[in-house]
């Protein structure tokens, strides 16, 4: 009914915080002034026996009715008022109490986060020993979601990618022709994809492409790589291990060493060289020219702060 009536944006908002609608009432009034918004932020309970859009879906936290028939008695809404009551006494109590914080949750992430956040909150005022099953049940939630994402059209360009990518490196790219080739496989010609289209999702996904010699080409690293791999609940041990990133990165540490040396070594020659000069006016003054004590003391500086440099590397 509510795709019927053009109303789905009133489902569609009720999660979202100062969220309104706007509905022209007054034609007669002409720009601006005809229109009047609604707002429809709230908790909203809804009961469908038919699948939901996936837009929805994902602003909902769903659950599965048991397929159970039997007699079961209409409700009444007098059936609620012993709830309504103790929930109104409840308000009045923690009114101008603050929820609790919460930390995030492992695997719990995304939108899903930001309406489950407000359920732990609660559930840590009114029921802390049942904390550990409300996240449990959380997390079954995000694991279905993941595994119907793999079911989409993105879900199978990621597994995709995940085939035809290597293991060893740290950066790569994969022909878009190759990717498109792979996801048109087994699929009816009226439901192949085109290179632009498939293209176009692998820039919504993140991923960078690019026309490099008159060819499309998919642009990875192993880091982004691994988050949407996690995404779409693809991601295995194997495919976490550490990146080829500090591999690859210029030793900061010991180049900043050799900066050291090199500038010590400047400042003992420059030392030993008017040491030197100092010793030999004190030649033609006094006919002796005794051991360099400025170049000594300045070889002890030296082999202190190479020590220091050696240690903090």
């Amino acid at each position: 009914k509510a795709e019927h009536n053009q109303s789905e944006d009133v489902l569609l908002g009720r999660y979202e915080r100062s969220a309104t609608v706007a509905r022209v009432l007054w034609p007669e009034k002409g720009p601006f002034l005809d229109t009047k918004h609604y707002a429809v932020y709230g908790p909203t309970l809804m009961a469908s026996n038919e699948p939901i859009h996936n837009i929805l879906d994902s602003r909902c936290i769903t659950f599965h009715m048991q397929n159970k028939p039997a007699h079961y008695r209409n409700p009444l809404p007098s059936d609620g008022l012993p709830l309504k009551a103790r929930l109104t006494a409840w308000r009045a109590k923690s009114i101008l109490v603050s929820l609790p914080t919460v930390e995030p949750i492992e695997g719990i992430t995304g939108r899903l986060w930001d309406i489950a956040r407000p359920l732990f909150q609660i559930c840590l005022m009114v029921a802390p020993d049942r904390y550990g099953k409300l996240i449990q049940a959380i997390l079954n939630i995000a694991t279905d979601r993941k595994q119907e994402k793999q079911l989409s059209d993105d879900g199978k360009i990621v597994r995709i990618l995940k085939d035809l990518s290597p293991d060893d490196l740290f950066e790569w790219e994969i022909l878009t022709s190759d990717i498109t080739e792979e996801f048109n496989k087994d699929r009816k010609p009226e439901w192949h994809k085109s290179p632009n289209t498939i293209g176009r999702r692998l820039r919504a996904l993140g991923v960078k492409t690019k026309i490099k010699g008159g060819v499309s080409h998919a642009f990875l690293n192993r880091d982004m790589f691994n988050i949407l791999l996690d995404q779409y609940d693809l991601l295995t041990p194997e495919d976490s291990h550490e990146s080829h990133e500090n591999k690859q990165k210029p030793d900061i540490t010991n180049d900043l060493y050799h900066d050291i040396q090199h500038d010590i070594q400047n400042a003992k020659s420059m030392s030993c060289s008017m040491s030197c000069t100092q010793v030999d006016d004190n030649i033609k003054v006094s006919g002796i020219h005794d051991i360099h004590d400025p170049c000594s003391r300045q070889e002890k500086v030296v082999i202190k702060v190479l020590d220091i440099v050696e240690a903090a590397s």
